[in-house]
């Protein structure tokens, strides 16, 4: 196991560049990150292969800047935000006809009838009564109700521009891992919603992709049928976050809260509030049988990397160690390890040093590359 370190290429660990860059910035994903890091992980390929596939594909951004390098590329998620998000920068679309159903959707939205019956999604934490100001509600009926007529293809595309401004718009905010209510001036969610949509046909009006060969499914990590690919990924980092939770508003239009509860149950262990029971303690991680969510979260990591050497897939995994009450969990290192166990040659890069404050104390928590190849 070779390490390096190259902080070259920690800047694009983050969102930053694609929150800017056409069709990636559809949807913000704090955790995502940048479509540059696909370029520079590519130079870095030992294997050479025509496909890419990501496990975790979150909003999409390995998947479309692979279509955009001429890659067919593959993707999947458990999570129905993820899976629609991907889906839709994937589509081909016709801007005309989005144009012109943009141009009905502004003509009708001040005459449409019987909005106030619609039936906004469950959530789980909240109401919609108090998250969002009466104005923004109002609008919020009235596009679903005109969205109700459009065709599904159209209706997805605008359906992905209301989800990407509708936290904005509301008095939500995220606190860390968690969300929060704070009563506050927000914008226009009419007016956000007009300024997405205008900014997403614009980008398809100058995008386009030289790979037509994709697909995106609704699957489990751990149960994939990957060949021969380049799998660029990151999986969930060990920390407080529970995703179906931190998204838990754009996912509710997507799912029921039923469908929303069953994902957590089926999601990689990796949020530290989550409570873990361990049937057995492998002995290789016997040192961690305090940190029950650690051993579950490498056992499940372990069975993704099972899966990607089934297929005899080229693997970067872009992931961070963890800090557990004050404990240190080397992630990166553990996951080499499996990777070696299973027959790849494995380097880990070194992209980014954080500084995380527990109690008093500063600690340096890095995020890294894993890079495991065949030879």
């Amino acid at each position: 196991m070779e390490e390096i370190v190259d902080f070259s290429i920690g800047k694009y660990f983050t969102f930053e560049e694609a929150k800017k860059t056409p069709i990636h910035r559809w949807f913000f994903y704090k955790e995502g990150f940048s479509p540059s890091l696909i370029d520079l992980l590519l130079k870095r390929s030992r294997m050479g292969y025509e496909e890419i596939c990501d496990c975790f594909c979150g909003v999409g951004t390995t998947l479309v800047r692979g279509r955009e390098l001429c890659y067919s590329v593959k993707g999947n998620d458990v999570s129905f935000l993820s899976y629609f998000v991907s889906k839709v920068k994937m589509e081909k679309f016709n801007v005309e006809r989005l144009e012109r159903e943009f141009e009905k959707i502004k003509e009708r939205i001040g005459k449409v009838r019987g909005f106030e019956a619609i039936e906004l999604p469950k959530l789980e934490f909240f109401e919609w009564e108090k998250i969002m100001p009466k104005r923004n509600l109002r609008f919020l009926k009235k596009i679903l109700k005109v969205m109700e007529e459009m065709e599904e293809k159209e209706k997805e595309f605008f359906m992905l521009a209301l989800l990407s401004v509708v936290r904005k718009s509301s008095f939500i905010f995220l606190d860390g891992g968690v969300l929060r209510i704070r009563r506050r001036n927000v914008p226009s969610l009419k007016e956000e919603f007009y300024k997405k949509v205008k900014e997403m046909i614009k980008d398809l009006e100058r995008h386009r992709f030289c790979s037509n060969e994709w697909g995106i499914f609704l699957e489990d990590a751990r149960k994939i049928n990957y060949k021969e690919s380049v799998c660029i990924t990151s999986p969930p980092y060990v920390n407080a976050i529970d995703y179906t939770k931190v998204y838990g508003v754009e996912l509710s239009f997507l799912a029921s809260l039923e469908e929303i509860k069953r994902i957590r149950g089926r999601v990689i262990s990796s949020s530290v509030f989550k409570r873990a029971e361990l049937k057995e303690l492998p002995e290789k991680w016997k040192e961690y049988g305090r940190f029950p969510i650690v051993v579950n979260y490498l056992r499940d990591m372990e069975e993704v990397l099972k899966s990607l050497r089934k297929g005899e897939n080229e693997v970067f995994m872009v992931v961070s160690n963890a800090l557990i009450y004050e404990e240190h969990f080397f992630i990166d290192k553990e996951l080499a390890k499996i990777m070696e166990e299973l027959g790849y040659r494995v380097e880990i890069i070194v992209g980014k040093i954080r500084k995380t404050r527990i109690g008093n104390v500063v600690r340096e928590v890095r995020e890294s590359v894993v890079h495991g190849w065949l030879e």
